[in-house]
């Protein structure tokens, strides 16, 4: 019985997934995509290839530190808020994209920690960054159309700090 109820579940959440891709939510075609392992597809994200233009540069232009949340810990926060533009840059090239559905259903959006900056493509375009520490999250919204990719780095973006699982500590 576990095993049927877990086989309705999976097929639910890519259900789920493949009609926000097929109502043109996203562009993110989902059968390109690494599922969830079995057993967790009710908390991780299908993790897509993330295509992005050739990058040119960086910048970073905000850290936020949020004291009074309550997930607030100062030597977290201290410690993420040292991320360089070569460390988000490492990220953008390591993360994969997830659908927006997967962001809101299974990932905590809420960090007492975030670092915002521009990305410039040698193609000419520009894009807004964020980066939100513990939660192996990030954004990037296109200024032209507003578009915004959403970024998961769970296991392969350790080297930003804040971002080593917890279980793994």
């Amino acid at each position: 019985m576990p095993q049927i109820l877990l086989l309705l579940t999976s097929i639910i959440c890519l259900f789920a997934n493949l009609s926000a891709y097929a109502d043109g939510v996203e562009n993110v075609d989902l059968s390109s995509c690494q599922s969830p392992p079995q057993g967790q597809e009710e908390f991780e994200p299908f993790l897509c290839k993330l295509a992005l233009p050739e990058i040119r540069y960086v910048t970073v232009t905000d850290r936020i530190e949020d004291k009074k949340d309550l997930y607030y810990n100062e030597n977290d926060c201290k410690s993420f808020l040292k991320i360089t533009s070569r460390h988000v840059l490492r990220f953008l090239k390591t993360a994969n994209r997830i659908t927006s559905n997967d962001m809101h259903a299974k990932i905590a959006e809420v960090s007492p920690c975030h670092i915002k900056g521009k990305i410039y493509f040698k193609n000419g375009q520009v894009a807004d960054w964020s980066l939100m520490g513990s939660i192996y999250l990030g954004h990037i919204t296109y200024s032209k159309d507003n578009d915004t990719i959403h970024l998961y780095c769970p296991e392969l973006c350790s080297f930003i700090p804040s971002y080593q699982r917890l279980d793994k500590k």
